[in-house]
């Protein structure tokens, strides 16, 4: 070997060393950081995050959602509607979360005015005869009929908007485990609006013991429900809905409830 092959084949076995040097110091540099930022999530989570573990934190960013809803009424009619309104109308601008809570505003609005117009849960015959009785003596005395209608509306319209944001985030590409999180948080927060909603269109008083057992039913089974439901989420991995459902099923048949009593009065759930 001439020196001038020496010296080339010499300096091709440095640059390969230092390249191999190079090449292994970035990926010790890379490992490093990967371990300050779990170690750093680690720290978060002892401070900020106290429902989650350093484990579920640093998992977290790796969850993938996995549930169906075998209810007829969604795979018939919520859902080809939701994805329709998603395919056609919503711009890829508006957020998934922003849908969310949109539809969450509607039910706080409707709340809202019910507890303006019946803040005691008092129940307020509609009875024409009745009515002019007591608004002799109480003007605000009858309920108006229209808060019923926009309270189903709003049931219809919360259950469109709370089927389209998770088509929103698959077709945007924006899916996360935090919109999850929030998604399932407003609905159960709807859960108390939702039963709020049903006892007063359906005139029930919490002071009259005949009544009580269903204001308690009304309250705790949907809650406990979801938190049935999201238990076995966590245990199994999945969140499979039956055939007959709350966010299905439950949430239409609030909207038509509420809508019966816009049209036939508050009396007709006390004579039946």
């Amino acid at each position: 070997m001439s020196p001038e092959e020496k010296v080339t084949w010499s300096n091709g076995t440095a640059n390969t060393a230092t390249s191999t040097t190079t090449t292994t110091f970035h990926s010790q540099q890379k490992k490093q950081k990967q371990e300050e930022s779990s170690s750093s999530i680690s720290g978060r989570c002892n401070s900020s995050f106290y429902y989650l573990s350093s484990k579920a934190v640093t998992n977290l960013p790796n969850f993938k959602y996995s549930g169906a809803d075998l209810s007829l009424l969604y795979q018939y009619v919520l859902s080809p509607l939701a994805q329709w309104m998603v395919d056609h109308v919503t711009p890829n601008t508006i957020a998934p979360n922003c849908i969310t809570m949109f539809g969450l505003s509607l039910m706080l609005v409707s709340y809202n005015i019910y507890s303006h117009y019946n803040p005691n849960l008092e129940y307020y015959p509609d009875n024409p005869k009745q009515v002019q009785e007591q608004q002799d003596h109480d003007e605000s005395y009858a309920l108006p009929r229209w808060m019923f209608l926009v309270n189903g509306c709003a049931m219809l319209l919360y259950q469109t908007l709370d089927n389209m944001d998770g088509k929103q985030a698959r077709k945007t590409g924006s899916s996360s485990p935090l919109g999850l999180l929030f998604d399932h948080g407003c609905d159960a927060v709807n859960s108390m609006f939702g039963s709020a909603n049903w006892i007063i269109a359906m005139g029930l008083q919490p002071i009259l013991w005949q009544d009580q057992l269903c204001i308690w039913i009304l309250l705790i089974f949907p809650m406990m429900l979801f938190y049935i439901a999201t238990w076995e989420e966590y245990f199994t991995g999945s969140l499979i809905l039956p055939i007959i459902n709350g966010p299905s099923e439950g949430l239409f048949g609030g909207a038509i409830l509420s809508m019966t009593t816009a049209l036939v009065g508050v009396s007709y759930w006390q004579t039946t």
